[in-house]
């Protein structure tokens, strides 16, 4: 008997992909229905759901008809442009490292509340210098060490002795 199915089912038939049976290509699986399917949705002759409206991957979209790794890079590019568009130079690495997260959607979680991201939008923006001092400066201390490991890993602050410079 058909009837709803728990987010996690169709979660995990959203992402059943493999090659298809019919024309090879690795896609989203679809017919026949459950974890046996082997065709895809163009093979099947059904309408593609679920296509990410940058990439077309197929996929539980995150918003706005996005996947979450292209919701992910619009949110990163539109906070490290601080809306611009243009990503100053030296932010460019932490574009990359953002982006490149295993998770995307914890990523965009920290975008979304983190108080290191709030720090990244203001460097960004230009309210906040991008160094050691703004950092060693504000009252959030673990945001700021988070914000200031992920600047040096991107190459946005150059590494320092954190003993010898405190």
């Amino acid at each position: 008997p058909e009837g709803p199915v728990c987010d996690r089912c169709y979660t995990a038939a959203l992402r059943h992909r493999g090659r298809c049976a019919s024309c090879g290509q690795q896609r989203r699986l679809v017919t026949p229905p459950g974890p046996a399917a082997d065709t895809c949705a163009d093979c099947a002759g059904i309408p593609v759901t679920h296509a990410c409206a940058d990439c077309g991957t197929e996929d539980k979209l995150y918003e706005k008809g996005r996947c979450a790794p292209c919701s992910l890079r619009r949110r990163a590019r539109d906070l490290l442009s601080a809306g611009t568009g243009i990503i100053p130079a030296p932010l460019s690495g932490v574009f990359d490292a953002v982006t490149a997260a295993r998770q995307p959607r914890s990523a965009l979680n920290w975008l979304r509340k983190g108080a290191g991201a709030g720090l990244l939008a203001n460097m960004a923006a230009g309210h906040l210098a991008i160094s050691h001092q703004a950092l060693d400066a504000h009252p959030h201390r673990r945001a700021a060490d988070y914000l200031r490991h992920m600047l040096t890993a991107a190459r946005a602050l150059p590494p320092r002795d954190e003993d010898l410079d405190r």
